[in-house]
């Protein structure tokens, strides 16, 4: 991956449980225009920021779930959904299934 690319994967992991970290602060970790970070994120990962974000945000929830230690409220919390409902919907969107049904399976 590219280098740039793993800087914005670690910034947002630094921020995750922080629910309005935004692309604006992003772009501005990154010392580039939010039109240039939209560019780059778009070439890299064919996501638009927004989604880059909630899919690093929803990769660590299945790494805490796979844990254990925490319940799914605690882990919409940590990284960064503000709310269950909100983050059960994201996490379905791109897994396919619910978080509850995601730690029954694993």
């Amino acid at each position: 991956a590219d280098k740039w690319l793993l800087t914005a994967i670690a910034a947002v992991e630094k921020n995750i449980a922080d629910e309005s970290y935004s692309v604006e602060q992003l772009s501005s970790d990154l010392c580039m225009s939010r039109m240039t970070l939209y560019r780059k994120i778009q070439a890299s990962t064919g996501q638009k920021p927004t989604e880059f974000i909630r899919t690093i945000r929803l990769r660590r929830a299945t790494e805490l779930l796979r844990e254990g230690r925490m319940n799914i409220t605690e882990i919409s919390y940590a990284t960064g959904f503000s709310s269950v409902s909100y983050f059960s919907r994201c996490f379905h969107q791109l897994y396919g299934v619910s978080p509850t049904q995601f730690t029954e399976g694993s």
